[in-house]
Order: structure tokens, then C-alpha cells, then sequence
């Protein structure tokens, strides 16, 4: 948990105080160590989870700067590179970096997912960006099939399907 906070303070320091970046952030962070955790994922698979969550997004910002926009695939350039520096800074384990670092770069690949950290970083990130966007019930519908844990599948319908 240690490492992990240290890694949290470096990615909210490197987000410069940009609010929306910063508590996207913090709120996929703590979602998917909610669905981690209720579908039982074990605690070292949970670390690398949490490392890749913080992270995820990493290449938003050097983006926008480098390229002025933030494409996916610009995003797949810059990102490793930065998530490793960060990584290296707060002890993570080359092994665990190279998952961590894949997880980031495909947390987008809604058609295939590989592995239960995987699948979680995906469901808390699309609920997250569906509640941040006010998705309808219409635009939502369109993402349903992605969710597959119990708890991402209740949840979407708490903030979806429900409103």
C-alpha cells in the first residue's frame, strides 16, 4: 500500500492540478479496487491493478502537449515511457511493470480482455467515464456487454439503467 500511495502522489503531482484528470484518477483508482476486491481478486494481482489504474491515463497530458490532442494511439506512444519512469521512482518490480504498463495501453480494448485485472480496469474506467459523461440510458445501453464482474454489472445498473 505504501508503494501504491507513493506512485498515487507522483501521478497527482504529474497532473498539475488539472481537476477533471485529478479526480478521474482518484475515482477509477477506488472503483476498481472495489470490483477487485468483490470479485475476490487476490491482494498482488490487486497492487498491480491499482498501480495500473492510477496510471491509465498517464498519457492525456504529454499528448495534448507533444502532439494537442490526446488519440489513443498518441496515448499508446507516450504512455509506457512515462509509466516506467514513475514505476522505477516508486519500486515496482520489472515484471509487475511490464503487466502494469500492457494494462495501460489497453485499457481501451473492449474486445479483448485478458485477465481479471484487465477486466476490472476496463469496467471501472468506462463506469466512471459513462457517469462523468451523463450517459442516457440509450448511450449506456451501447457498453453493457463490456461489463462482466457481478459487481460492475449491478453497478452499471445502478447508474444507468435506474436514472
Amino acid at each position: 500500500m505504501e508503494r501504491e500511495n507513493s506512485l498515487l502522489l507522483e501521478m497527482l503531482c504529474f497532473e498539475q492540478g488539472h481537476g477533471r484528470r485529478t479526480e478521474h484518477v482518484l475515482k477509477v483508482r477506488g472503483l476498481a479496487l472495489l470490483l477487485a476486491d468483490a470479485a475476490g481478486m487476490p491482494r498482488e494481482q490487486q497492487e498491480i491493478l491499482g498501480a495500473a489504474a492510477i496510471l491509465h491515463d498517464i498519457g492525456i497530458r504529454l499528448c495534448k502537449e507533444k502532439y494537442g490532442d490526446a488519440s489513443q494511439e498518441n496515448q499508446q506512444k507516450e504512455a509506457p515511457a512515462a509509466a516506467k519512469a514513475m514505476l522505477d521512482a516508486t519500486g515496482y518490480y520489472p515484471g509487475q511493470q511490464e503487466r502494469i504498463q500492457y494494462l495501460i495501453r489497453t485499457h481501451h480494448c473492449y474486445d479483448r480482455v485478458e485477465g481479471l485485472d484487465h477486466q476490472v480496469l476496463v469496467e471501472a474506467d468506462l463506469l466512471v467515464n459513462g457517469f462523468e459523461s451523463g450517459w442516457t440510458k440509450e448511450e449506456a445501453a451501447r457498453w453493457k456487454p463490456v461489463l462482466q464482474t457481478a459487481a460492475g454489472k449491478r453497478l452499471f445498473e445502478t447508474f444507468f439503467e435506474k436514472a
